[in-house]
């Protein structure tokens, strides 16, 4: 989605909050009015997220008419995961722009907690469950904890989103990144994770031939692929069918939504892997270095807070030129996120 069509899908929603306006304001307390103008408000957030804006108000307002609707129907569980799923958004939203986010996410999980408590099949609420477990694994992995029990959390809700709901997207892409972030983690410890990749890869296959214009499922896939590319690579195998089939994902993502900083910058960081493997063997990478350079320039556009998309501009032109500008970039990426220096220092 561009900035034109995010525009116009905020309007629409606009559109749908004012008439939801009116029948709240006629009936306070009705909560399937305040779940639905919650739901709207959400969505609008992420359309703002999705394009560098501020997202915030519209987090705080969908998180406002939640709580409203807990307020007539405390035991709501679907009010409780709707606004278990707006904070846990809305905290990692925060962090991604250097904020702390963790106030927002703790409460989130609280009120995802609650939900399967009151209702043990609320599937809403297993799915962002897992969500937000998966952005507490990282933190367990780093002080020690075996990268598989550090998700087994995660799995589970997933597992248990996908056993209750009818064949669905949405649960297949959760246990997906799970799956992805153990064997990536395990990759880390020198461990083979080749097999959690696999199983990531099928779940996003089995969403995408559910829902093939599924967003997440298509850029996960194609990080995912990219995954068991750089996996084959450093396993001395030739990783060209893998970087292929993830810019053939990621190329999906970006005509689907131009002006998503994420997409952007998973594409030019597949292009910058298949430009490295090419180099190697002698052939020409000119229009992928072009192309990379376009994804991180519209990256960095929307998010200049954005350490990574500094880091792999200043990669790319030590490595590919042209050199103007790379040191700086570099600088940027490193005051963003001191650890990118030493991945930088492992590099070279």
């Amino acid at each position: 989605m561009d900035g034109a069509d995010a525009a116009a899908a905020i309007e629409l929603l606009e559109r749908a909050c004012t008439l939801l306006d009116r029948a709240i304001a006629r009936h306070p307390r009705y909560q399937s009015a305040l779940l639905l103008r919650g739901n709207a408000r959400l969505r609008i957030a992420a359309r703002r997220a999705g394009v560098g804006e501020d997202a915030e108000p519209a987090y705080r307002a969908a998180l406002a008419d939640y709580t409203l609707a807990l307020e007539s129907h405390p035991r709501s569980a679907d009010a409780l995961a709707y606004r278990g799923s707006a904070g846990v958004s809305f905290g990692t939203w925060l962090r991604r722009g250097g904020r702390d986010g963790a106030e927002a996410s703790a409460a989130g999980l609280r009120d995802l907690d609650q939900a399967v408590a009151v209702d043990a099949r609320c599937v809403l609420g297993y799915e962002w469950r897992a969500v937000a477990r998966q952005n507490l694994a990282p933190q367990a992995v780093r002080a020690g904890t075996d990268p598989v029990a550090a998700y087994a959390g995660a799995l589970a809700d997933c597992d248990r989103a996908v056993g209750l709901s009818p064949p669905s997207a949405p649960p297949l892409v959760a246990r997906a990144l799970s799956r992805s972030r153990i064997g990536v983690a395990l990759g880390r410890l020198g461990r083979s994770g080749e097999e959690e990749l696999r199983q990531a890869e099928g779940d996003l296959s089995g969403a995408l031939a559910l829902r093939p214009e599924e967003f997440e499922a298509r850029l996960w896939r194609g990080r995912v692929r990219l995954m068991r590319g750089i996996r084959k690579t450093l396993e001395g195998g030739d990783p060209a069918a893998e970087y292929d089939a993830a810019l053939e994902d990621l190329d999906a993502a970006v005509r689907a939504r131009p002006e998503d900083a994420e997409a952007r910058l998973r594409r030019a960081s597949a292009l910058r892997r298949r430009i490295q493997h090419r180099a190697g063997r002698g052939e020409d990478s000119s229009e992928d270095l072009k192309r990379a350079y376009a994804d991180l320039d519209c990256a960095l556009a929307g998010d200049s807070r954005n350490a990574e998309a500094w880091f792999l501009r200043g990669t790319l032109r030590m490595q590919f030129g042209p050199p103007a500008g790379a040191q700086e970039d570099l600088e940027r990426a490193f005051a963003l996120d001191p650890t990118l220096r030493e991945a930088y220092q492992r590099e070279r």
